[in-house]
C-alpha cells in the first residue's frame, strides 16, 4: 500500500512530465492550442488533488510539533496556480501570439518554481520522517 508521501512523489513526477510536455511545444513552429488545453485540463485535474493532499499533509505535520514552511509552501502553491491560471488564459484567447508569449514567459516559470517546490518538499519529506 502507498503512503501520501509516495502519491505525491508520483504526482510530482506526473505534473512535472505534463508541464514539460506543454513547454515543448515552444519550439515546434506552430501552435497546438488543443493539445496544449488538454494538457493544462490534465494537469488541473491533478494539481487539484495535489494540492489538497499536500495541504492536509502539511497540517498534519503543523499539528504533530510545528511546521514553519506551512505558509511558505501555501504561497508557492498560489503562485504556481497563478501562472497556471495565465496559461489557461492564453489558452482561451485563441490568439497564437499571445499563447507564444504565454508559454515563454508563464511557462518556463511554472515549471522553475514547481522544480524549486519539489526539491524543497522532497528535501522536506526526507529529513523529517516519522
Amino acid at each position: 500500500m502507498s503512503s501520501a508521501l509516495d502519491i505525491i512523489r508520483r504526482e510530482h513526477e506526473k505534473i512535472f512530465d505534463i508541464l514539460s510536455e506543454i513547454c515543448s511545444f515552444l519550439d515546434e513552429e506552430e501552435i497546438d492550442s488543443l493539445a496544449i488545453a488538454n494538457l493544462l485540463h490534465d494537469f488541473g485535474i491533478i494539481w487539484n488533488s495535489h494540492e489538497l493532499r499536500e495541504e492536509r499533509i502539511f497540517a498534519e505535520k503543523n499539528r504533530a510539533g510545528g511546521f514553519p514552511e506551512e505558509t511558505m509552501l501555501v504561497e508557492q502553491h498560489r503562485e504556481l496556480r497563478g501562472h497556471w491560471m495565465i496559461l489557461q488564459e492564453a489558452i482561451g484567447s485563441g490568439d497564437e501570439e499571445k499563447i507564444r508569449v504565454a508559454l515563454d514567459t508563464d511557462g518556463r516559470m511554472l515549471i522553475d518554481k514547481f522544480r524549486k517546490h519539489i526539491q524543497f518538499e522532497e528535501e522536506y519529506f526526507d529529513s523529517n520522517k516519522h
